[in-house]
């Protein structure tokens, strides 16, 4: 059975290049039957100056790299079991 799994990174949260979040980071993983997952999430503009980062208009990236960028530890994590339906909306 396919899961979706809520994830939050607070500010400070370390991040694969050695930094540390700026402003945190909210997204989620899909899980399929067979176990790979696939993470969302929602980004400023690429490019875009440092205010409009927080406050200005984004883009959902669907690259999959939220889980790995975000090394933690993470303020919060769900996991929750989906209908197939559910993650192909999602998705």
């Amino acid at each position: 059975m396919p899961t979706l799994t809520i994830k939050i990174a607070a500010v400070g949260t370390r991040l694969l290049d050695g930094e540390e979040s700026l402003v945190g980071h909210m997204w989620y993983s899909l899980t399929d039957s067979n176990g790979a997952t696939q993470s969302y999430g929602f980004s400023p503009v690429a490019g875009a100056p440092l205010l409009e980062r927080v406050h200005g208009p984004g883009e959902v990236n669907a690259h999959g790299q939220d889980d790995d960028y975000y090394t933690g530890p993470l303020e919060y994590t769900r996991t929750v079991e989906i209908t197939q339906e559910t993650y192909e909306a999602l998705r």
